[in-house]
């Protein structure tokens, strides 16, 4: 663990991270004027889906100990693409009434498996209104308050549920505290002291549930923040009010050094670097986001990662401090690589941030080539030439794994037995810098091949190695 600035410039960390830890020297008097029993707590669409997983998110929120409790909640499951596939079938009025018709049940019957019956009419009264003025909406392409409905469901729902528990609990529509300023072809920013200005009255004691992802523009239209959207509004809600922690609750109980599902020996991380989950993050983990951090960079609000399936888990929490065993390995299959030419200034986070879909500069080409995956070329590639961005496409089709190097420089170095496995894999392309060194193999590997490699790159011995010559 790095213990002093001068710990942090002999390992060769950057500025950023040198600023983080400034922050942590100073975070005692920082911690003096903050709010310290303030959590935000968010929670996504697999931990709302059913009736008992509401009923489960109600147990976890009443067994936490800090004296008010802010909870960003998403749609219930798959209610967003639902919604979204109503907007697609607005042309076909035979699919879109079925659609609309089956949706609503769906909805209904939510509330009134959830809620006790005086509290679910409520509820059912008001979701029948939202419903009813979806075609209007849609045709007055007001598309954004019809996707709205996911969000409004699962606070009103959760509010209510809390509150026939005995609870005081309120449900808060982010629309009427946040605001972003949005202009053409440029990342939508908030507008921090309009939103704050407008928040903090809202708060009282007791549960706060705010709807996520939704938001309005400077002019007062609805707007979303697209996909893991609501993680970004829940460390938006975070910098708002000051909070001591932000956890995001998912279906997963940390944060891998791999996937488990593909690499059984991955290891879970308890502490994670802030710089190694940004840059997990930006190569597509499922558990992350990369605009996630913006909010709460060069701030000490602690970000932790738990599982409401298992909420007796402590989860694994992103900090400032440093590990020498944590790294990863990520993979993403039917990537497409995307040569930018020199001189173009735009970058490829800004184009993930526009298109909302990973767009990563792979390591060591001055951000001049890309990875992409195969189903969104089409769309970037639309992008670029609006922005009068010249590029080429390799014919290829890869298959990228990534190593997320550790923060400690000596550690960062490829093992010969590494070496060794990759010669013998040959992949056609390998781009490497001091963070991350990157793979492009002309087809998956195997799990046994992927985990072969993870141990490798972890272990750094020759372990249940049996490379083929």
């Amino acid at each position: 663990m790095i213990e002093s600035i001068q710990d942090l410039q002999e390992i060769n960390i950057n500025d950023y991270a040198a600023d983080e830890i400034c922050l942590l020297n100073n975070e005692k008097s920082i911690s003096d004027k903050r709010q310290k029993n303030i959590v935000v707590h968010k929670f996504g669409g697999s931990s709302l889906a059913t009736s008992e997983r509401l009923h489960a998110v109600a147990d976890t929120l009443v067994r936490q100990k800090e004296t008010s409790s802010i909870v960003v909640v998403s749609a219930p499951g798959d209610v967003t693409d639902f919604l979204l596939e109503l907007i697609d079938s607005v042309n076909d009025p035979i699919i879109f009434e079925r659609n609309l018709r089956e949706l609503s049940w769906n909805l209904s019957s939510l509330v009134n498996q959830t809620l006790q019956p005086a509290s679910a009419e409520k509820l059912t009264n008001k979701l029948n209104l939202w419903m009813s003025e979806v075609p209007f909406k849609i045709k007055a392409q007001m598309s954004n308050e019809v996707l709205a409905i996911g969000e409004l469901l699962s606070c009103h729902l959760l509010a209510n549920l809390l509150h026939d528990r005995g609870f005081k609990s309120k449900a808060i529509d982010a629309r009427d505290f946040l605001y972003l300023n949005v202009q053409v072809g440029e990342d939508a920013q908030v507008n921090w002291r309009r939103s704050e200005e407008l928040l903090k009255p809202l708060i009282s004691n007791g549960f706060q549930i705010i709807t996520g992802f939704i938001a309005r523009d400077q002019f007062g239209n609805s707007i979303n923040l697209g996909r893991n959207g609501s993680d970004f509004s829940a460390t938006i809600v975070g910098r708002l009010l000051d909070a001591s922690i932000v956890q995001i609750w998912t279906d997963v109980e940390a944060i891998f050094s791999a996937d488990p599902r593909k690499v059984p020996s991955a290891r879970a991380y308890r502490q994670v670097p802030w710089e190694l989950a940004v840059r997990l993050a930006e190569l597509g983990n499922p558990v992350l986001h990369p605009k996630t951090f913006i909010p709460l960079q060069g701030r000490s609000v602690e970000l932790v990662v738990r599982s409401s399936f298992e909420p007796e888990k402590t989860g694994s929490s992103i900090c400032r401090q440093y590990s020498p065993e944590v790294q990863f390995v990520t993979d993403l299959d039917e990537v497409k690589l995307v040569t930018v030419l020199p001189g173009n200034r735009i970058r490829a986070e800004q184009v993930a941030s526009a298109l909302q879909f990973i767009v990563y500069a792979v390591p060591g080409t001055n951000g001049e080539q890309w990875i992409v995956s195969e189903k969104n070329l089409g769309a970037l590639l639309h992008f670029l030439n609006s922005q009068n961005v010249s590029s080429t496409v390799a014919s290829e089709q890869f298959y990228s794994v990534a190593w997320v190097k550790p923060v400690i420089g000596h550690y960062r170095e490829l093992s010969q037995q590494v070496r060794d496995w990759l010669n013998c894999q040959r992949p056609l392309y390998s781009f490497n810098d001091d963070n991350i060194s990157l793979w492009l193999f002309p087809s998956r590997l195997t799990t046994a091949e992927l985990s072969e490699l993870h141990q490798l790159l972890l272990s750094g011995i020759l372990e249940n190695f049996n490379m083929k010559r």
